[in-house]
């Protein structure tokens, strides 16, 4: 292909064989990688929007390779003509699926005419566009057909990458490139709350990174719900959220917006020490004997957590790091709940998350909070 420009320049572009070596691909991912800011995964290959025999087109985008996969399609990064890069989530729709891929996209649809309203800082994923292989209403005719859901912005990293050697301070705390990221997460849940959304999928691999300083993007937030103020939802065991990020009350009562800072309280342990409190292949908190049998288990687990995390918060607070903050003081609030035995206050709201005291240099000047006080009988952010 040749362009000509005014007078003699002349652009000639064709296909030569090196773009299809490594040593090429390579070059081109760290350099696309670099561009969307932090270190390029290894497993996301910035493929060139021309289509080749063995890539696949969707529309106009060129997918490469899997970017995750989840129980309801897979995720592509992909690339168009304009260089423009996004996100493609394909979803197999078949009978017996078709109404919750249409009740996603309708989610998706209207968090992203909320986001677009209300988040000026694109802390949540925005649906760009749906592709139907088969048109958009699905047919009975039909044994499946493919959905394709462009999302944006496209994030090459998420806290998957940033949870360990980039993050973790053990003792110490999080480094502070982890703790303004987390922060930022923080912020988007904010977002979403302010407009009456829970995510309720919170978790390291569903908040995305992008840009220098980093930048956080909530993902996946297609079973995202909208409550009404001082509303709540009623309980659906196994139907959102993956175990060991549930709150105790998400599959058992009624709940509302807490259960997302539950979730982000998990986060925050492991951005910390590089490892989960507690797992278990099933939810302790749902109802049945095989779940209730672990719940003495869980309780000594999550004690086990709760006093490091005040015992390293502590020491911190008195000797800290440079480099590093402690957020254990805040942890401890976040993953209140109500049967546990020493730590069964109300769980903060997102405001008081994002004003609590053991932020220190990260605290930007906000309207100071009602103190509560733990169970450890000290104050916020003296635990």
């Amino acid at each position: 292909m040749k362009i000509q420009l005014a007078g003699k320049l002349e652009y000639c572009f064709q296909w030569t064989e090196f773009a299809a070596k490594d040593e090429f691909m390579e070059r081109r991912r760290r350099y696309v990688a670099g561009a969307l800011g932090g270190p390029p995964p290894a497993n996301i290959d910035f493929e060139m929007p021309t289509p080749l025999p063995n890539k696949r087109v969707m529309g106009n985008w060129t997918l490469g390779d899997a970017l995750g996969a989840g129980g309801h399609g897979r995720v592509f990064f992909a690339s168009d003509p304009s260089g423009n890069v996004a996100a493609i989530k394909v979803v197999e729709r078949t009978s017996r699926n078709c109404h919750g891929v249409d009740k996603e996209i309708q989610t998706l649809q209207e968090v992203t005419n909320f986001a677009q309203r209300s988040d000026d800082g694109e802390r949540v994923l925005r649906m760009a566009e749906v592709i139907y292989s088969n048109g958009e209403e699905f047919s009975s005719k039909t044994a499946f057909d493919n959905v394709a859901i462009v999302l944006k912005p496209m994030t090459p990293q998420t806290f998957g990458d940033l949870v360990g050697t980039r993050s973790k301070g053990g003792s110490n705390g999080m480094t502070i490139e982890a703790a303004a990221a987390f922060r930022a997460a923080l912020l988007g849940v904010k977002v979403m709350h302010d407009g009456r959304w829970l995510h309720r999928d919170l978790k390291p691999t569903n908040i995305g990174l992008i840009g220098k300083p980093l930048r956080s993007v909530l993902l996946d937030v297609g079973t995202s719900r909208h409550i009404q103020a001082g509303g709540s939802l009623r309980p659906e065991p196994g139907t959102v959220g993956t175990v060991g990020y549930l709150a105790p009350e998400l599959e058992l009562e009624d709940y509302d917006h807490s259960i997302d800072i539950w979730s982000m309280g998990i986060i925050l342990f492991e951005l910390t020490y590089n490892y989960h409190p507690w797992k278990y292949a099933i939810n302790p908190w749902r109802d049945g004997k095989t779940n209730e049998a672990l719940r003495p288990s869980f309780q000594k687990s999550y004690q086990n957590a709760i006093d490091k995390m005040v015992r390293d918060y502590r020491n911190a607070r008195v000797s800290p790091a440079k480099g590093y903050i402690h957020l254990g003081g805040l942890f401890a609030e976040m993953v209140r709940y109500r049967w546990a035995a020493n730590n069964h206050a109300q769980r903060p709201d997102i405001d008081e998350v994002l004003q609590h005291p053991a932020w220190g240099p990260l605290l930007l000047e906000s309207p100071q909070v009602k103190r509560r006080r733990l169970e450890y009988d000290l104050e916020d952010g003296e635990v």
